[in-house]
């Protein structure tokens, strides 16, 4: 039987059809965890189904574009009906159709986010995670989800709200919490997402420092990678990224060598791919 999964990705998080059947074709995933959708049965058209309301048109839409956003909110409905009922080839087909439309669906997007359907929030802040900077038009609706009961809206939303010009401090505060959240694909996300800040704080530094030893080394790994992103003001964390060179993981390491030369001008030698434990150690200043 095939059943749905969220899948994290660095931008947002994705579902796809697992369990025996095909998967909906996506970036290169972190991690995943099953999330199964309940069959409602049926028959279902891509306007109504038992217990799911169509999502509302927007007011208003720009007449060059209407056709774009009547084709979007279309798609996004089918979409919806697959995802319920568990269609994966519908869900393929609505899914290509609004990636194809690219920005233009960030219109007919925004009712589902202020709206009461829950999984419409979560399918349309999917989507938008994936436009970045695209989905600007959004802001305003995306700033309003970042207390969403969905702890994955909540971590979409504040991921697009990190792409844009001067990112608002709710969305910083909304990621470092979601850092002690129980899913790891949940918090590889957010930690990503925090890379897009350079000037993130010192309260999501020290977050992403104690993500650093961290059991799951893709966490680690994440973690060694965004503060190399963040830049100079991550440097309270070279301590803890000091001790990763001796981690089990190359990648690990590796990850944590890029972030040290990152913050640290005086830290020089090699190529940054390669790990010479030893060696760095003996370079790192104290």
């Amino acid at each position: 039987m095939r059943r749905w999964m969220k899948v994290a990705l660095g931008a947002g998080v994705v579902w796809t059809a697992g369990c025996g059947g095909s998967t909906t074709p996506a970036p290169s995933t972190v991690s995943d965890t099953p999330a199964p959708i309940p069959s409602t049965g049926g028959t279902l058209s891509a306007t109504e189904s038992d217990g799911l309301r169509p999502v509302p048109a927007a007011a208003e839409v720009d007449p060059a574009s209407d056709s774009d956003a009547a084709a979007a909110r279309a798609a996004f409905q089918r979409l919806l009906v697959a995802a319920e009922n568990n269609r994966p080839d519908d869900w393929v087909a609505a899914e290509e159709q609004l990636k194809n439309l690219g920005a233009a669906i960030v219109p007919a997007l925004i009712p589902a986010l202020e709206g009461d359907q829950p999984l419409a929030r979560e399918m349309a802040v999917m989507f938008l995670a994936q436009l970045g900077p695209d989905a600007a038009p959004a802001a305003g609706a995306l700033a309003n989800l970042l207390d969403d009961p969905s702890p994955f809206v909540q971590v979409n939303a504040a991921s697009v709200l990190t792409t844009l010009e001067d990112p608002p401090a709710a969305a910083i505060r909304t990621l470092v919490t979601l850092l002690e959240h129980p899913e790891n694909n949940l918090r590889i996300t957010a930690i990503n997402a925090l890379g897009n800040v350079p000037t993130a704080g010192d309260a999501a530094v020290a977050a992403l420092a104690v993500c650093l030893s961290d059991e799951d080394s893709i966490v680690r790994q994440a973690a060694a990678a965004t503060l190399g992103r963040v830049g100079s003001g991550a440097k309270s964390a070279l301590p803890q990224l000091r001790t990763l060179l001796t981690d089990a993981d190359p990648a690990v390491k590796e990850a944590a060598l890029f972030a040290i030369r990152a913050l640290d001008p005086a830290v020089v030698g090699g190529d940054g791919t390669a790990v010479n434990t030893s060696a760095e150690q003996d370079r790192l200043p104290e």
